[in-house]
């Protein structure tokens, strides 16, 4: 689905979100990476502007699950703290 390769693949999903995903929304798992493969970093953590794919979640109106996804085996309870901070940060909850 995701992406054809552009210079800025987070208003890709962006764009995704508001035109096909809109009403299809149940839950987001939220994490990072640093572009090369899928390795669940805390947001934050590698790479992507979650900025204009938070702002088309909130255009849409979702206001379901956004589970946080966080790995670090050496030190988890640090990685997960990061990453809820982190995620808190970006959707502007406490």
């Amino acid at each position: 689905m995701i992406t054809d390769g552009s210079e800025a693949p987070e208003e890709e999903i962006a764009g995704v979100v508001r035109e096909r995903l809109r009403d299809h929304l149940t839950h987001i798992h939220l994490h990072d990476n640093k572009g090369v493969k899928d390795i669940h970093l805390g947001p934050g953590e590698g790479e992507i502007n979650f900025i204009p794919i938070v702002e088309a979640i909130e255009a849409v109106g979702y206001r379901g699950q956004v589970i946080v996804e966080a790995w670090a085996p050496e030190r988890s309870e640090e990685a997960g703290a990061r990453a809820l901070a982190a995620a808190r940060r970006l959707f502007q909850t406490d």
